[in-house]
């Protein structure tokens, strides 16, 4: 814990949490400029939202002049360098979602193979079958009727 507290102490704060942290204040006050939408809700959920709206408020008073300056100004060069960065990401993120799913396709087929090897360690099936059809027989169905008392 205290690595990454000292790196944001150098670095300073991650535009990305400075970002979120905005549009998470914006997102609450234009729910709760919405007085049909409040009045619509139920009692617990407009209690939540006012305590949401208080918390964020609260806890954003600490990040004052890093949320003014991304105001100011949302649209950094440098941000742009880091969201191309992403989108390769996600590409690569795809290849390797196409690379598990082939994995798991063999995973799929061991886990077949093991459920016939417990078969054979645990017997055919068609015993216990035979078993739980006569009872059903007997109770015409309704096996609940084999436990209730006469």
């Amino acid at each position: 814990i205290n690595a990454e507290y000292m790196g944001i102490e150098k670095e300073g704060i991650p535009r990305f949490y400075i970002r979120c942290i905005a549009e998470l204040e914006d997102f609450v006050n234009e729910c709760w400029e919405d007085r049909e939408g409040r009045k619509a809700m139920s009692k617990n959920n407009s209690k939540s939202l006012s305590t949401m709206r208080q918390r964020v408020r609260k806890y954003n008073k600490d990040f004052e002049l890093e949320l003014a300056n991304y105001r100011e100004n949302p649209d950094l060069p440098g941000e742009e360098e880091v969201e191309a960065s992403e989108e390769e990401s996600s590409e690569e993120e795809m290849n390797f979602r196409k690379e598990t799913t082939a994995g798991s396709e063999f995973l799929k087929t061991k886990d077949a193979e093991e459920s016939s090897d417990e078969d054979d360690f645990w017997g055919s099936s068609d015993e216990s079958e035979s078993s739980s059809s006569s009872d059903d027989e007997k109770y015409g169905g309704n096996l609940a009727a084999k436990f209730l008392r006469k």
